[in-house]
């Protein structure tokens, strides 16, 4: 009986630990947080996992956007037509604009598998197959997040991509869900410019061009502001070599998240420890339980 009482308690307290990490933003990646503005503007990020551009998967993307752009044009142009064909998958109609059931995919081949099948989605998967896309172009491009709270439930988060503009020697920020390029003062613009602008609350500075999209919705300004609290970047693009968001495993994607006066650090470790000691709980609600019935047989 004692371990029953065990089992029970510890389980429900494993639940409740696990459901409260559930909850969190970012809850099967890690995050790490950085003061300094400079490491995500610079191209090469310490510690960037690039994506190979020898990858069979790649390779298979590459056949499925043929036709799409030209290596003669500058990366924006370029770009923007990728943007545009990412956009064009998906139906117009506000049913297919939800979160997809079951198991998420960061790989482009999958994601434009299930789009043609009709499966709805919202953003992420836009972001990972613009990713995809860019990347198979020969432009370099990495995800980026804006959020609301470190709290998962309460919205607005938002997934999104930045595409190296070599002629202009930065990133540019892309929404791939209202196939929009961001500019600040009229100029194509980096998350970190939208960001700032977003913190001083200068949204007048802002703007999205979208370049004769056919795409019918745009966010409103009033949207970006309430997701600029918290800006995160992945570290890794190499998402046809099978780096991927998840709790364990060498080919995790790790995010950067941005900290100054106005933003408190991603917490991390208080995430690792509702998890370890939510599997922690569990697994003696498990032996504890399997005691009390071996101790009831003859």
């Amino acid at each position: 009986m004692v371990f029953g009482v065990i089992a029970l308690v510890a389980g429900a307290m494993g639940w409740l630990l696990l459901r409260e990490a559930a909850h969190m933003s970012f809850t099967k990646a890690r995050v790490l947080n950085t003061k300094d503005p400079a490491v995500l503007t610079r191209r090469d990020m310490p510690g960037f996992v690039r994506q190979r551009p020898d990858s069979p998967r790649l390779a298979a993307f590459r056949k499925c956007i043929e036709g799409i752009g030209t290596t003669d044009c500058d990366a924006l142009f370029l770009a923007t037509q990728v943007r545009h064909w990412v956009r064009s998958l998906q139906s117009d109609s506000r049913a297919m604009w939800c979160a997809p059931f079951g198991r998420e995919t960061e790989d482009p081949l999958r994601l434009l598998r299930e789009i043609r099948e009709g499966k709805p989605g919202s953003c992420r998967r836009f972001a990972y197959l613009l990713t995809g896309a860019a990347l198979s172009v020969g432009l370099d491009a990495r995800i980026v997040v804006a959020s609301a709270h470190f709290d998962g439930r309460t919205p607005p988060h938002h997934c999104m991509v930045e595409v190296w503009a070599a002629e202009l020697g930065k990133w540019v920020l892309l929404d791939p869900s209202f196939d929009a390029t961001f500019c600040v003062d009229g100029q194509p613009a980096t998350l970190l410019e939208v960001y700032f602008a977003l913190q001083k609350g200068e949204v007048d500075r802002i703007s999205l061009f979208r370049h004769g999209t056919s795409a019918p919705y745009l966010a409103r300004v009033e949207y970006y502001r309430q997701a600029f609290k918290h800006i995160y970047v992945a570290c890794s693009n190499a998402i046809f070599d099978g780096y991927h968001v998840s709790l364990v495993g060498k080919k995790r994607i790790t995010f950067l998240h941005f900290v100054d006066l106005h933003v408190p650090p991603y917490p991390e470790r208080r995430k690792q420890f509702l998890l370890v000691s939510g599997f922690v709980s569990l697994l003696l609600a498990m032996a504890s339980l399997l005691y009390e019935v071996s101790a009831m047989l003859p």
